[in-house]
């Protein structure tokens, strides 16, 4: 293995995005991809390995031999949320990768129709605590990142919320910008643009720090819901037990493609923030985020068989 890692890479890497081609994060997956291939003079082949809320991608790269040549492009639901979401998971997020970098965050925006009466968190909640169970608010499908935001706001705001789950994310805002959803989490990529045009009112972002594409909209937190963090990310990772060596090549390249401006710029754009960071800081923050997400899986009271 040693010999291995001094002559790597010396042929394709596979970059296996979990999703269908034409998804967000695989555009931005084959954007890194070539960029990639310049800085490590070999071909980086995306293969799209959609199934199973990510986990067919994620489960193909964990039992792929840790050598260099196969990378994941892993996200939130498949590296977190699924472990505690999924009764019976092929692979463990933490044991079975090398985590190599972060790729980007993103966060949700807590949403309703322009011509809807509530006008601001304190009136949804004061609203949802006058008719419990009244107000609706729609996800894309039970788990995800949408659904579980408003499972946490209703635990953190002792409100009483409807959930009804779609089947992709597409009719939820049809249907609340023709009033019949209440409210929606929407990843601020799918919202931004209809925020803008004035067919949405975003009442508040669902991180930590204001986000960079608006930033004139409070976090959930500033505007009263305590310590509210709900954010979606990507993560590079390798399989477990990768060559120290190939680990740090791998990383290092990662870090510098993902912040080039050609690169980082038009991700940024699509509403996420680009961040990178070392192996040993990304797995330790796949460690937190699976202990974090199993709390919210458990709150929302959210299973998939």
């Amino acid at each position: 293995m040693e010999v291995a890692a001094q002559t790597w890479p010396d042929k394709p890497v596979r970059m296996v995005v979990p999703f269908p081609a034409g998804t967000s994060t695989d555009v931005a997956g084959r954007r890194i991809a070539e960029a990639l291939a310049r800085d490590l003079g070999q071909p980086v082949v995306v293969e799209n390995r959609a199934g199973a809320g990510g986990n067919l991608g994620a489960d193909s790269v964990a039992k792929s031999a840790p050598d260099g040549y196969t990378l994941l492009l892993g996200t939130t639901g498949n590296l977190a949320v699924n472990k505690s979401l999924f009764r019976s998971l092929p692979y463990d997020p933490i044991t079975d990768f090398t985590a190599l970098t972060i790729a980007w965050y993103s966060c949700n925006v807590l949403v309703v129709s322009s011509t809807s009466p509530i006008t601001g968190v304190a009136t949804l909640i004061s609203e949802a605590k006058a008719r419990p169970g009244a107000l609706n608010y729609g996800s894309p499908g039970n788990g995800t990142a949408g659904h579980l935001a408003g499972e946490w706001f209703k635990a953190m705001t002792g409100t009483n919320l409807t959930h009804v789950p779609y089947k992709g994310g597409n009719q939820v805002i049809v249907d609340l910008i023709a009033g019949q959803l209440q409210v929606s989490f929407e990843a601020v990529g799918n919202a931004i643009a209809l925020i803008r045009a004035g067919k949405l009112r975003a009442l508040g972002s669902t991180c930590k720090d204001r986000l960079a594409v608006l930033p004139e909209l409070p976090t959930l937190t500033e505007v009263g819901v305590p310590d509210f963090d709900i954010r979606a990310w990507a993560l590079f990772a390798a399989p477990a037990r990768l060559p120290e060596p190939i680990t740090q090549r791998l990383a290092a390249a990662l870090t510098k493609v993902l912040n080039e401006p050609a690169v980082r710029d038009p991700i940024n754009a699509t509403g996420v923030q680009v961040a990178t960071n070392s192996p040993a800081a990304a797995g330790a923050f796949l460690r937190d985020e699976v202990t974090r997400w199993a709390k919210i899986v458990k709150t929302a009271g959210a299973v998939v068989d």
